[in-house]
């Protein structure tokens, strides 16, 4: 029944993280994976460990109701560069329960394409989708298909480059066809990228699309069929940030 969804629904997300998520830095993007190269392992025990304790302690936090003191641990985790499915579930989360559902929908769909096969990931992100009345994204065959080869595409890259590419599998997808979450509301979506091109539609806050291209500070996006038009970029976020530093945005 529509009560007891919405009962399982408030469980899920009262749910820090299931007991077996741990702290991982395997899902770098591909750049910061060759950095990572250049650091020896005895080297980042010390900062991975010091990441980990500020993680539990988020977690603590929030199962206290402290959801703005988690969100800060956690972004601060984040801005370490320690990247995992748990932790971007995690802030998503927490900024569900601040009641920034856009936000939230953003880090339950970095969360998603780490782990897609996780229920409470994909639970939360179809949730908070709902709330504010948006469909998720069409389902791409192409992507859909990458996404499952991803980790094979990861090992064969690791076996040719060490390990130095083993985070990509999860992201390729995003790599060849990016997404985006529009975090300013009724943001006007025009036929083309010029402040007085014609109004093609709206798209509401919290809105997944994919991004076609860019030009001149602009992107063309797709809501779904029939719906492509363009957005300022400073009207959304990518799903995959370009560099570390942004993935606290």
């Amino acid at each position: 029944s529509m009560s007891e969804g919405r009962r399982m629904t408030t469980r899920i997300l009262r749910r820090p993280l299931p007991p077996h998520c741990r702290l991982r830095s395997d899902a770098y993007p591909v750049l910061a994976l060759i950095l990572c190269l250049c650091f020896h392992a005895a080297e980042a025990a010390s900062p991975a460990s010091g990441a980990a304790a500020s993680f539990d302690a988020a977690c603590r936090a929030y199962e206290k109701g402290e959801y703005e003191k988690a969100l800060r641990m956690n972004m601060q985790v984040l801005q370490d560069g320690f990247v995992s499915a748990a932790l971007l579930y995690n802030i998503g989360n927490c900024y569900f329960r601040l009641g920034d559902i856009p936000r939230a929908i953003l880090y339950y769909r970095r969360a998603w394409y780490l782990a897609p096969s996780d229920a409470d990931i994909a639970a939360n992100l179809t949730f908070a989708l709902h709330v504010l009345g948006l469909e998720p994204l069409r389902s791409n065959r192409l992507l859909d298909l990458l996404r499952r080869l991803g980790r094979k595409i990861a090992l064969l890259m690791a076996i040719i480059a060490l390990v130095a590419l083993l985070g990509i599998g999860s992201w390729l997808p995003l790599l060849l066809c990016p997404e985006a979450v529009i975090t300013a509301p009724n943001t006007k979506v025009l036929f083309a990228p010029l402040p007085g091109s014609t109004l093609h539609f709206y798209l509401p806050q919290g809105s997944l699309v994919r991004v076609r291209r860019a030009r001149d500070g602009w992107l063309e996006v797709e809501a779904g069929p029939g719906q492509r038009g363009w957005v300022q970029e400073s009207f959304l976020v990518r799903i995959l940030p370009r560099g570390l530093s942004r993935w606290n945005q």
